[in-house]
Formats: C-alpha cells, sequence, structure tokens
C-alpha cells in the first residue's frame, strides 16, 4: 500500500504567493506563477512544460520556489528520481518549509530508498505529526526495514492523532497478522467493522489475511458474518470456500461454491470435484448435470460413474466421449476401458488399452491386462 501525502495549505499559499496570477512584469511572463497556477488547477504537465522553459541561469531566479515547485510537479508526475533531486537542491537553496522533508520522503519510499525516506520524515517532527499520511508512510518504512515493533508503535500513535484514518486499522492488523498477534489482530479487526459498515472489503482483508496466517475458524467466522450481512456476496462466497477448502472442511467449500455458480456456472465444474472428494458422489452427480461445458462435464462424469460403480452408464458414454475429442486422453481412454472390464467386454478394454504409454497408466495398463488374462484362463 503506498501513501501519497497531500499538500497542505500553509506550503500552497507559499508556492502561489505572492504572485496569484500568472502576468507579465516589464513585458517578461513569470514562468514561475503560471506554473504554480498550473499546477494548483490539476494541470500538471503543463506545469512540467512551463518549468522547462525557465532560465536557470537567471540571477534574479528564485531557485528555492523554482526547485520545490518542480520537485513537487516530478513527484505528482511519479517521476520520483527528479523529484528528489530537485527537493534536495531547493533544501541546499535555503529552503526551510519542513513540508519538503515530507515531499522527499514520498519520493524516497517510491524509489524503496526507505531508509532515507524516514530520514526525511524524521526531520520534519512537528508537520509529521499533522499529516496522517506521514504516520502510514513512516510505519511502512519501518515495516520494509523490518523494524517491526518501531512500526507498531508508529501506528498505535497513529490512530490517536488521527482515529478517522481508517487506513491506520488496515495496516495495524496487516502487521499484527505478520507478527502472529491473531487475538490483537482480531480487536483491532473488530472496531475497524464498527467504523466500515457498508463494504465488504473489510471482511475480505480480514478474512484473507487469517487465512494466510491459517487461522480458519476465525477467517471462517468473519466471511460467514459478510455473508449474512451482505447477501452472498460473490467475492466473500469464493473467499470463504477457498477458506473451507485450505481448512480440509471439502463439503463445506462445496456448498459455499455451489452456492457461487448460481451467478457463474462456469463454478459448478469445482463444485462437484469438492463434493466428490468429500465423498458426497450423489450431490457431485446432481451438480455435474448443470455444467455447461461439455467436455468438463463428460469428462467429470465419467469418473463420478465408475466410482458409483455404475459401468454400464459409464460405458455408454464412449461416443459422446469420442464426438468431444476426450479420447485422446490416455487417463480418459483408460477409465472407460475400466467400465468395460468391470462389464466383462474384454474386445473393447483390449482396444482401448491400445497405445497407453504414460507411465502410471501404462502399468495399470498392464495389469488390467493380466487380470483379463487370468478371466480367460478360468473360462
Amino acid at each position: 500500500m503506498h501513501t501519497k501525502i497531500l499538500l497542505t495549505l500553509p506550503l500552497l499559499l507559499w508556492l502561489f504567493s505572492p504572485v496569484v496570477a500568472a502576468k507579465k512584469k516589464k513585458n517578461k511572463l513569470n514562468r514561475l506563477a503560471l506554473a504554480a497556477l498550473l499546477v494548483k488547477d490539476g494541470y500538471v504537465r503543463r506545469a512540467e512544460v512551463v518549468l522547462s522553459k525557465v532560465n536557470l541561469k537567471n540571477k534574479k531566479l528564485n531557485k528555492v520556489r523554482f526547485f520545490t515547485l518542480r520537485g513537487v510537479v516530478y513527484l505528482k508526475l511519479t517521476k520520483y528520481e527528479n523529484s528528489t533531486v530537485s527537493l534536495e537542491k531547493s533544501l541546499k537553496a535555503g529552503q526551510k518549509d519542513a513540508m519538503v522533508y515530507l515531499f522527499l520522503a514520498q519520493s524516497y519510499f517510491q524509489l524503496k530508498k526507505y531508509q532515507k525516506a524516514l530520514n526525511a520524515i524524521l526531520k520534519a517532527p512537528e508537520k509529521a505529526e499533522e499529516q496522517a499520511g506521514t504516520f502510514l508512510l513512516k510505519a511502512q518504512c519501518y515495516w520494509k526495514l523490518k523494524q517491526k515493533s518501531q512500526a507498531y508503535i508508529t501506528l498505535v500513535n497513529g490512530r490517536k492523532k488521527h482515529p478517522q484514518v481508517l487506513q491506520m486499522h488496515r495496516l495495524q492488523i496487516l502487521l499484527l497478522m505478520e507478527l502472529r498477534l491473531y487475538r490483537e489482530a482480531m480487536k483491532v479487526g473488530r472496531e475497524y467493522l464498527k467504523k466500515v459498515t457498508d463494504s465488504t472489503e473489510p471482511f475480505l482483508m480480514l478474512g484473507d489475511a487469517l487465512r494466510k496466517g491459517r487461522q480458519y475458524t476465525e477467517a471462517a467466522r468473519f466471511l460467514e458474518e459478510a455473508r449474512l450481512r451482505f447477501q452472498d456476496d460473490q467475492k466473500v462466497l469464493l473467499l470463504l470456500a477457498r477458506v473451507y477448502l485450505e481448512g480440509g472442511k471439502l463439503f463445506s467449500a462445496a456448498v459455499i461454491l455451489e452456492r457461487a455458480a448460481l451467478r457463474d456456472r462456469k463454478l459448478l465444474v469445482e463444485a462437484a470435484e469438492l463434493y466428490r472428494r468429500s465423498r458426497r458422489l450423489w450431490r457431485a452427480f446432481h451438480v455435474n448435470a448443470r455444467v455447461l461445458n461439455q467436455k468438463a462435464k463428460f469428462r467429470q462424469r465419467l469418473g463420478l460413474l465408475i466410482q458409483l460403480q455404475r459401468f454400464e452408464e459409464a460405458a455408454t458414454l464412449e461416443p459422446r466421449l469420442s464426438r468431444l475429442g476426450l479420447l485422446r486422453q490416455q487417463k480418459l481412454r483408460y477409465a472407460l476401458a475400466f467400465a468395460y472390464f468391470k462389464t466383462s467386454r474384454m474386445k473393447d478394454t483390449l482396444r482401448l488399452l491400445r497405445g497407453n504409454t504414460e507411465r502410471g497408466l501404462f502399468r495399470k495398463a498392464i495389469a488390467l491386462r493380466k487380470a483379463i488374462q487370468t478371466c480367460r484362463q478360468r473360462k
């Protein structure tokens, strides 16, 4: 998560004064004033063009103002290397406004120079206290530098100073998860949920963070609550199914995924597979009947019929499997051959076993041929 620090009123007033409009002075265009107005109105690229035409050899040029303004323009244009160079020059030229350090910190952070970003923030402690974004930026610098206790303290202080900034909660929760302090994370998470009541985002964030920490029971609780509150939101259902799956609750995952398939029928194949893996074979067969993708449907149906020991029905699928081009897959050819074997159709079994070269299936095919030979000898 990258934090943006907004221009504060004091620095804006400094940038746009004493000239409040671009005008001619002694028949010369005041480019700094024009660029400042362009930035103020949101025309940052135009401001860059105007600043590129400023004569740096002009002895009367206000270099502090010029380099500061250019540094801010580059920051807004995500030209972070250029921004750091200009802002550093403004400081060397005599810039005294502490906000420039915070802009400099942003640029360094985006360049992944976290220690330099942190150093810049520490040079403007009073301004940093005023900016909620700076607490976030500072905490992320500490986090990136593996100083997690300092990151946590920064976020706690930030929440006290700026309790209305919900990003503080989010970052604190993620940090607590990384520190494996799950109870504390859930406590902060509950506070977060009270403040964000109209969005699934906090539930998804908390649920996924708990999933990554393998706290599947708690993750499911959060997501089940979200499911009830937001009437089976699709993203919530998919994450909940994943939580149940990774937590080893295959049947629960299948039920949730089947629910999600009401809006996206492509999920029916996965739901049926989960029912199969949880040994709910008839439920899997029922779900499979609603699958639209014919290849996926009959590939799965063949396996289900064999697992249900409905070998006669499995054998009748050969024409359909052939039309769909599925019998080019050796795994399906072997499965169909097995169904024929179970229905005592040995010629068809041997026909389908021909050309089977995959290592695992090849051994199974040999075993099946031996079984056929044994059956014939008994006759």
